[in-house]
């Protein structure tokens, strides 16, 4: 039964962002989506798609380069993962803050 729902939140998230494809919601969604596909489901090649379509929309998330270095590791690309959290880390420091 909960994977009917992991499902249907996937479901939910294609929906949304076919109908709003570039709003800084649709940025979080598609992060939301990441997350759900690499956390949830196991399924980090296509969160890493996802994931680079929210950096597509806002190259300077710091939150999209730490979602991508963690999609990364569990890739096993762990050079790749490095270089995402040193641009999230980067970014954080240029805003005077710390990768979330």
């Amino acid at each position: 039964m909960q994977a009917r729902g992991k499902v249907s939140s996937e479901f939910s998230y294609e929906h949304s962002l076919a109908l709003d494809a570039a709003s800084d919601q649709s940025i979080q969604m598609w992060r939301n989506k990441a997350r759900l596909l690499s956390q949830r489901l196991g399924r980090h090649e296509e969160a890493l798609v996802a994931c680079d379509h929210a950096l597509a929309l806002d190259a300077a998330a710091t939150r999209g380069w730490a979602l991508k270095a963690e999609i990364l590791r569990a890739l096993g690309d762990e050079h790749g993962a490095r270089t995402a959290e040193e641009r999230a880390v980067t970014l954080a420091d240029d805003e005077g803050g710390k990768p979330e």
